[in-house]
């Protein structure tokens, strides 16, 4: 609680009133005189005097204490509305992070939106699959038919290597049968100088 000017020229004048024994050194003076002399006036004067600086310093103190409790009611309104002005900047920020990621998901979409705009239409991709589905399938069936021709030239080698052995087997055979027929003729050709 920090103290104003004001504040304390208030303190002052009030430690001043109630330290200052004038006042009190004038009334027993008076009092004093009116012992000595009961006929003289100056000790009710005095007396008024007193009562009137009395009153001066409860209507300070009460003025003080009115001062003392404005203040701290405005204190208090002072630190509700700091706690209610706190609340409503954490509020602010929550609804500024909030914005922020919207904001940061916002330009991400924007992003993909600009890059799915790059691509080409549904209908042109769908004709360009459709030509490459046409390519693959005559790729396919020059593949099918390449394959055919392969397997109808293994089967068209196999069946000639098979005839090259069938081929090979009758000249071994027909070898076999003229060495064994010159054999025999040499047989029968020694048998017959033999006879």
């Amino acid at each position: 609680m920090s103290l104003t000017w004001n504040k304390v020229e208030d303190l002052v004048i009030q430690s001043k009133i109630h330290s200052d024994t004038r006042p009190i050194k004038r009334l027993i003076k008076a009092i004093a005189a009116y012992i000595s002399n009961p006929d003289d006036d100056a000790m009710n004067h005095e007396l008024v005097n007193y009562e009137l600086i009395l009153k001066k310093f409860n209507l300070q103190k009460d003025f003080s204490d009115q001062q003392n409790l404005e203040f701290k009611t405005l204190e208090t309104l002072a630190d509700y509305e700091i706690l209610k002005i706190q609340d409503e900047i954490e509020s602010l920020k929550s609804h500024l992070v909030k914005a922020q990621e919207n904001k940061s998901k916002k330009i991400m979409y924007d992003s993909l939106a600009k890059s799915i705009k790059k691509v080409s239409s549904r209908e042109k991709s769908a004709r360009k699959m459709k030509k490459i589905e046409k390519e693959i399938q005559k790729l396919q069936d020059e593949n099918n038919s390449l394959v055919k021709a392969k397997d109808v030239r293994k089967l068209k080698i196999e069946k000639l290597i098979t005839l090259m052995h069938d081929i090979q087997d009758e000249i071994c055979i027909v070898h076999q049968e003229k060495s064994d027929d010159v054999d025999d003729l040499t047989e029968d050709e020694e048998g017959m100088q033999l006879f």
